[in-house]
């Protein structure tokens, strides 16, 4: 008897240390700085209202993992190639690449391919740069999802006695 008006007396008071009528809630301030944001895993679910104020950061951003100008010039069909870029650390990667100057202009293919941790390299995709005809100022774009671990991409022109440079980025998103 004595045991169960102890359990008796302690739920009373667990419920009532719950529930306080009067209790106004107080705001819950987190400051983390940019450079170290605040992780957040999983769902995140919030009951009532929240307002968030400042700036907020979170962990996806977009990395350049290449950016330059290749020149692609004669002999008829030679690849110009970038390095093997690492984008192990990104589910995903857009591949930009723009016709700067050329003189004379001809038309750019543009070659992707992944290399594995082996070394083993396959063909992802082939796209002209030239949208709209050879001549500065065309462009092109591609995404690739989970690409590999290792990206190349190479440039070829497909007309005899050209001189192009083009631009190439790679940027990487990491979730």
């Amino acid at each position: 008897m004595r045991f169960l008006i102890l359990l008796s007396a302690l739920s009373v008071m667990a419920n009532s240390a719950f529930a306080q009528p009067g209790r106004v809630s107080a705001p819950v301030v987190v400051t983390n700085a940019p450079s170290d944001p605040v992780p957040v895993v999983g769902t995140v679910k919030l009951d009532g209202s929240a307002a968030i104020t400042g700036a907020t950061t979170s962990a996806d951003e977009t990395a350049t993992v290449f950016d330059a100008s290749i020149e692609v010039t004669t002999p008829l069909f030679a690849n110009h190639f970038t390095p093997v870029l690492d984008v192990s650390g990104y589910k995903e990667v857009r591949v930009m690449v723009n016709h700067g100057s050329c003189s004379p202009c001809g038309e750019i293919v543009a070659s992707v391919s992944v290399r594995t941790a082996t070394g083993r390299s396959y063909q992802l995709d082939v796209f002209p740069v030239n949208l709209a005809g050879a001549g500065a100022g065309s462009f092109n774009t591609r995404t690739y999802t989970v690409p590999g671990p290792g990206m190349v991409i190479a440039l070829r022109a497909t007309a005899a006695g050209t001189n192009n440079s083009v631009g190439v980025g790679v940027f990487g998103r990491a979730n």
